[in-house]
């Protein structure tokens, strides 16, 4: 729809995050009050987790930037509910189903809040949890069946990676039982101290009200503290949960200035007002979201001319510093790092493909090549 180039590529994410902030909004107003609502859309608009995940900063950023929001509005499927049809059941579980497909177990946290929010009687319970478990069995087997016959040695093999996560340390990813507690803070602000304790309180004295949030957070923390590696992205689901947690904390805290007066008022008033502020500083960050970058690097431009001049030879490019995002700009090149050995070049001159190497301004030795290989300077 927007042909190929960096802001289409960009875009699908761009639409999902800006979408979790509406859904923040809606749950939080049904939930608990309009205020409430838009101080947790606040939070999750400054949060600078978040806006990496949407602008492409940081790992699995698309892939998180989706899970993070088709949860969400299954959860807002939930909460709206006046009186649940077997329709709505299915509907929740097949939002679930593509929670699944984007990320796995990561998808399934809807269905034990779901499970939690049904009021109904045994039977009519049974019946509302099979339908969502079948809208998510309808959604998401396809695909499973599908890779498991096709493709049965990667499919296992994938399985294994994924369900290892939870028993094994993956790529040196590992921290105690409290390491995403400890990290709450550092991703959603310091007023954490304050927000869990308050919001404890909260559910001790409305467990029905604040059901959906807590199980929300609850689930995704407990799963992934217990799991052996430690990634921040695997428990940033229940980021719209936290969210709405620290408005709820806030708006107490608010009433609460309400009641006092003198310094008692001053010092509530202060505690939240840089509760409030404290989050947002971590967009301001050196590296986050708001940092200057070139938008038109040199090496990109090498990237285009190569497609115009080789894509015709379909040529392999050699010594390319970032061969993954150099094919971005490519459909017929092939983009490697380092150089190419004998053997390669004699098969390339075989079938009649180019073979091109990039010299690039930082390296100072010639190294020579047979006359068939074209050498580029670049960047």
């Amino acid at each position: 729809m927007f042909g190929v180039n960096e802001l289409a590529l960009r875009l699908p994410s761009l639409v999902f995050g800006v979408a979790g902030v509406w859904l923040t909004y809606r749950i939080g107003r049904r939930l608990m009050s309009d205020t409430e609502g838009l101080v947790a859309a606040g939070f999750h608009a400054v949060n600078g987790f978040m806006i990496s995940l949407a602008s492409g900063r940081r790992v699995a950023d698309h892939v998180d930037a989706a899970l993070i929001t088709i949860v969400e509005a299954a959860v807002w499927i939930v909460v709206c509910a006046e009186s649940q049809s077997l329709g709505r059941s299915t509907l929740v579980g097949a939002l679930t189903g593509l929670a699944v497909l984007t990320k796995s177990m990561a998808g399934l946290v809807p269905l034990p809040i779901f499970a939690a929010n049904l009021t109904f009687a045994s039977k009519r319970r049974l019946d509302h949890m099979a339908a969502a478990v079948g809208g998510a069995f309808l959604v998401a087997s396809p695909w499973a069946i599908y890779t498991a016959i096709k493709f049965p040695m990667e499919s296992a093999l994938e399985l294994q990676y994924t369900i290892a996560h939870l028993t094994k340390v993956i790529e040196g990813h590992s921290g105690h039982w409290w390491f995403y507690l400890r990290d709450m803070p550092r991703y959603f602000g310091e007023q954490q101290y304050f927000t869990l304790p308050v919001m404890a309180g909260l559910v001790v004295r409305d467990w029905r009200q604040h059901r959906v949030i807590v199980l929300w957070w609850l689930v995704p923390y407990l799963i992934y503290s217990a799991a052996a590696t430690k990634l921040p992205n695997l428990v940033m689901v229940a980021a719209p949960a936290v969210f709405l947690m620290g408005a709820g904390a806030q708006v107490y805290l608010a009433q609460a200035t309400t009641r006092r007066s003198g310094w008692q008022r001053m010092a509530l008033f202060a505690c939240a007002t840089i509760a409030l502020l404290m989050p947002a500083r971590y967009a301001l960050e050196p590296s986050g979201p708001f940092e200057r970058r070139d938008r038109t690097p040199a090496r990109v431009e090498t990237y285009r001319q190569l497609d115009a001049k080789f894509a015709g030879q379909g040529a392999t490019v050699y010594n390319v510093p970032d061969p993954i995002e150099a094919m971005f700009y490519s459909d017929a090149l092939t983009f490697r790092v380092g150089f190419p050995s004998n053997d390669e070049i004699t098969e390339a001159s075989r079938v009649g493909r180019a073979v091109v190497v990039l010299r690039r301004l930082e390296e100072v030795s010639e190294r020579q090549f047979p006359a068939t290989v074209v050498v580029v300077p670049a960047f």
